[in-house]
């Protein structure tokens, strides 16, 4: 009794671990990794990095996420240069926009993104408009009405 016991514990852990892998290996066929190469210039070194892919969280929150198939990060000019770029970004109450362009730019700085070539957005419109309106009016960093 206690051996068919443990035959079947046996099997029942064993399968779950297969579960696991095959899980885990699809999921690394669905998003590659990146790869990352170093090209040197006369001014210094710019990394090279395929399917790249940087979160950008506010307030403990998912803001937006930026893909591309290719980035060459420039730390010279605080630029990252983007090749097939994909921006998604959340918006409160659930909506969720999509950029799509040829190139961009990202300014490491100030996180802000410059796309050109065969732009493309997408939104749902609902309350969209207003949403990113009230987005953009709310302030970074809020202080007390009396200064403190």
């Amino acid at each position: 009794m206690n051996n068919k016991i443990r035959k079947l514990l046996f099997v029942s852990i064993l399968g779950l671990v297969l579960a696991f892998g095959a899980n885990y290996y699809s999921s690394l066929e669905n998003s590659p990794l990146p790869t990352v190469t170093l090209e040197k210039t006369e001014n210094g070194v710019d990394v090279q990095i395929q399917n790249f892919k940087v979160e950008n969280d506010l307030n403990g929150r998912k803001d937006w996420i930026l893909k591309a198939k290719k980035a060459t990060i420039n730390n010279e000019q605080q630029v990252v240069k983007l090749n097939d770029v994909n921006v998604t970004y959340f918006l409160d109450a659930g909506h969720v926009s999509h950029i799509s362009a040829e190139k961009g730019r990202m300014d490491q700085e100030t996180n802000d993104i410059y796309l050109e070539g065969d732009v493309r957005f997408t939104a749902e419109i609902d309350d969209f408009i207003q949403d990113y309106m009230d987005r953009k009016r709310t302030p970074k960093n809020p202080t007390a009405a009396n200064g403190s």
